[in-house]
């Protein structure tokens, strides 16, 4: 498969997105097959793809290794990691619509990395990108760091379930089943020691830093057994520590769904929508050329003559 120049892009922030914004149909995908670290390339990959219109994009080592913490220097061991998630990450499949049309499909149909120079090239399923475009409502946000920070991958997806309700907060209540199924819990670990080895650390590391305020997991017991588990957490209407350019990322990301999106695309003349929906255009660009096109639109108004008035 060919690609046109136009099609490939590089991830335009020099050390890439640290902020991961998708649709909550994404929270339905079991990551319990990838790694810690694995799990840490996926997001980071997502990151980058955000609103970005194209069929390839590239990604530095540099970049990814920042994105992920990634403390070793071989290469060849991040290609090998990158293979290893790739097995993983191609059975993951997503929900789209298209007009009248719905369907399912993987996300990427192909990542690979460079042995040599540990840059990596994603493929990416344009007619599923709807879950990483035009998000304005029923989507999660997260910032990459804050998830790096997560050491368990069973903290890292109850994380993402109750990131979803984050600006409301909310009482969860998922069955044990669920729960299992959801975190790839093996059936043969008793409840005892999910509570010990799972629930417990992943209560404390959410709790910390203030990651998830008041964040709580509730067994709930009927009869002899308990059948349901209850997540309650208060509201976090703003992520914490948040820098000034991942500040600039989420405003951007809104601006870019906002230029979009047909209800709130008329404030906007058709160039400006162009621009504005690039997402490929930091946010000082795409201002500069918005405050361009409307300068060129002034000059190409007609010249009223002014009269000077006589007696």
């Amino acid at each position: 498969m060919s690609f046109s120049e136009s099609s490939v892009q590089q991830a335009s922030h020099p050390l890439g997105y640290d902020v991961v914004k998708w649709d909550n149909a994404m929270n339905d995908i079991s990551l319990a097959s990838l790694s810690v670290v694995e799990m840490n390339l996926f997001t980071a990959i997502c990151a980058q793809i955000v609103e970005r219109e194209a069929d390839e994009i590239h990604l530095s080592y540099s970049a990814l290794r920042e994105l992920m913490q990634y403390k070793n220097r071989s290469t060849k061991r991040f290609a090998k990691m990158v293979l290893n998630a790739t097995r993983q990450i191609r059975h993951f499949s997503v929900s789209y619509k298209h007009g009248t049309k719905i369907g399912e499909g993987q996300l990427f149909y192909n990542i690979e990395a460079d042995t040599v120079t540990g840059d990596v090239t994603v493929t990416v399923n344009r007619r599923v990108l709807g879950v990483l475009n035009d998000l304005t409502n029923n989507f999660t946000l997260f910032l990459q760091p804050d998830w790096v920070r997560l050491n368990s991958k069973y903290a890292k997806m109850i994380y993402l379930m109750v990131m979803q309700w984050r600006t409301t907060g909310r009482t969860i209540t998922i069955s044990v089943e669920d729960f299992r199924r959801r975190l790839g819990i093996p059936q043969t670990m008793k409840t005892a020691e999910v509570t010990r080895q799972i629930i417990k650390p992943t209560v404390k590391q959410l709790n910390t830093n203030g990651l998830i305020p008041n964040f709580k997991i509730t067994p709930i017991k009927e009869g002899y057994s308990y059948t349901k588990y209850q997540l309650s957490f208060d509201p976090l209407p703003r992520l914490k520590n948040v820098t000034s350019h991942q500040l600039a990322r989420i405003n951007r990301l809104s601006e870019i769904a906002t230029a979009k999106n047909p209800a709130t695309a008329n404030q906007f003349d058709e160039t400006e929508r162009r621009i504005l929906a690039n997402g490929a255009l930091n946010g000082p660009e795409a201002h500069r050329r918005v405050q361009q096109n409307r300068l060129e639109q002034q000059r190409q108004l007609p010249q009223i003559p002014i009269f000077k008035l006589t007696d």
